[in-house]
Order: structure tokens, then C-alpha cells, then sequence
């Protein structure tokens, strides 16, 4: 459906491989970048031709760097640059980050990739330990 290849938008977003995005409901989401806001989240529709960012997260243009992208129930989940999980729902567009119960923050080791299986997501810590 795309391109496994570098792929530039209007000549101001770019993304370098597939392996930093995801199709998702036809779309393509990849972590695009402008110097106005660093790294977002941006998505592809080819329905209309044309890409635009889903959020600026990051204050102004410190980078957000979505990367690892997975769909799992219904949203796609991907890692931040500050090494902790998000999610973003396609159909009320936000994007949330991660939290145990208890509201404090998973530090994951994203160098390791998400996993879904068996209806669970899977993903490393910081220590090494899968949760």
C-alpha cells in the first residue's frame, strides 16, 4: 500500500523507513518531522492525498519521537523519546500516555519491541523484566 522508502510531504515532513510506522483504518501513521515542532505524530490518508500532524505533544519543537508502533485493541500504541508508552485512538484523535493503576509512568526500554499476544501487550522495562 506504501512505499518502503524514504518519502518526503509537500517538502517540509519527512520519515525515513516503515519500520517507524504503522497502517492503520488505511491510513499511515510515522513520526514526521518540520523544524516548527521536532518529531510528531503525523498520518498519510491517500484517500485525500495529503499528510497532516495528529498532535504537537511536545512543547513547541522539542521532539515527541514516536517510534515501535503497534495496533492493539482498537488504538495504536508506540513509544515517546522519554523511553514511556502512549496510545492514540483514531477515533477521538488524542493521545494519551501509559500509566499503571497507580498512576506513575512506565520507563521502558524501547529498544526492545511491543508485543501483543493473547490479548496482552507486552513490552521490556528499564530493569529487563517484561510487564
Amino acid at each position: 500500500m506504501f512505499a518502503n522508502k524514504p518519502v518526503y510531504v509537500e517538502n517540509q515532513v519527512d520519515f525515513s523507513t516503515s519500520e517507524s510506522s504503522i497502517v492503520y483504518n488505511g491510513k499511515l501513521y510515522f513520526p514526521g518531522r518540520d523544524l516548527e515542532h521536532g518529531t510528531e505524530l503525523w498520518v498519510y490518508d491517500k484517500k485525500v492525498g495529503q499528510a497532516r500532524m495528529v498532535a504537537n505533544y511536545s512543547a513547541g519543537n522539542q521532539s515527541f519521537g514516536p517510534s515501535s508502533f503497534i495496533e492493539y485493541k482498537g488504538k495504536i500504541y508506540f513509544y515517546g523519546s522519554s523511553s514511556e508508552l502512549y496510545s492514540f485512538d483514531d477515533t477521538t484523535q488524542k493521545i494519551e500516555k501509559v500509566t499503571l493503576d497507580n498512576g506513575s509512568s512506565l520507563y521502558l526500554n524501547t529498544r526492545s519491541p511491543l508485543v501483543a499476544l493473547n490479548g496482552k501487550l507486552f513490552c521490556a522495562t528499564k530493569s529487563g523484566h517484561f510487564s
